[in-house]
């Protein structure tokens, strides 16, 4: 029987014969129906716990009811949870992990080339962005404001001729004539802005490609339950995290674009930078970053410890693969 897919509080509310709060002392386990990992903190089902908390069981009781409980909180039910969980783990648990990521695992062998073409164009993207900060520092600083505010209208300040300003005073009297000196002419949209917030190496590299080489590497089925958990998790998202990578190159290219080059002018600032805009390339900008071609980001985006510890395995795995090519 498969698992039932729990992935947040309202998933675990609409199973059958659910309740909110149970006592282990008159309510006596009957078997553990499955873990779950949820998108947000649900307080533990037992009485006088009720501690919100993401990782735990949902479990079966012998009077027919349901409820959850938090992966330590599970002692309180004794003996029986320790030989439930021991049962759940090596029958169902690791079985449905190992179908999952080696389902995975075929699908990254038919994606080896694409992903690689999608690491080559997060490497070249990062330094396109390098590029950027290095050949025009005052307007990578707009643009890095932009992108994390998600400012992607570009319109020019356009003067007003004494006649306008005239006629705008005479339908808003009291109004100085300064406030109504400029008017803003939209020039287009700078596509792909928001993705200069982010970071190409971690979106794309660690997070996609990089992990991918590194499962491709792994004996699976020597791996300790969390770790498999892990790894579980990851294949889950695969076909997501692939489709965000296309999305982050693809916004990566609509920046880094002749087009955005050229409503890049009407934001620029300095008359310098303006003018070599008017004839930037993404060739100039590569050749700008790749003087430092491993460093990706001036600011790299802060990193979790999971992935802190996913690229020191990658790094692993690519020096024992080099060493074997020697």
């Amino acid at each position: 029987m498969d698992r039932p897919t729990i992935h947040t509080p309202q998933d675990l509310r609409n199973y059958p014969n659910f309740v909110g709060s149970i006592d282990p002392k008159i309510q006596p386990l009957s078997h553990i129906i499955t873990g779950y990992y949820l998108n947000e903190e649900y307080p533990c089902g037992l009485k006088g716990c009720h501690q919100p908390h993401k990782e735990g069981y949902l479990v079966a009781l012998e009077d027919g009811n349901v409820s959850n409980v938090g992966w330590k909180c599970g002692e309180a039910f004794g003996e029986k949870f320790a030989i439930e969980k021991t049962r759940y783990t090596d029958l169902i648990l690791r079985p449905k992990a190992i179908q999952t990521i080696q389902e995975a695992i075929v699908k990254i062998h038919g994606l080896r080339q694409d992903l690689d073409n999608l690491a080559t164009e997060a490497d070249r993207l990062s330094q396109c962005k390098l590029g950027m900060r290095n050949y025009f520092p005052k307007l990578y600083k707009e643009l890095d404001r932009r992108a994390h505010s998600g400012t992607d209208r570009v319109v020019e300040q356009i003067e007003r001729t004494s006649k306008e300003i005239e006629d705008l005073q005479a339908l808003s009297p009291g109004a100085s004539r300064e406030s109504f000196r400029y008017r803003d002419e939209p020039r287009g949209v700078l596509q792909g802005i928001r993705v200069l917030a982010g970071n190409f190496r971690d979106d794309v590299i660690i997070r996609l490609t990089g992990r991918a080489t590194e499962l491709q590497h792994i004996n699976v089925t020597s791996l300790p339950t969390d770790k498999l958990l892990d790894w579980e998790r990851w294949a889950q998202n695969f076909d997501d995290t692939v489709t965000q990578a296309r999305a982050t190159i693809s916004a990566g290219n609509a920046l880094f674009s002749l087009e955005s080059f050229r409503l890049m002018t009407y934001i620029a600032t300095v008359d310098t930078e303006r003018a070599k805009l008017k004839t930037l390339t993404v060739a100039t900008l590569l050749r700008s970053g790749s003087g430092d071609a491993q460093v990706v980001s001036v600011h790299p985006a802060k990193q979790s410890k999971r992935d802190r510890d996913s690229q020191k395995r990658l790094e692993a795995t690519l020096q024992k693969a080099r060493n074997k090519g020697r």
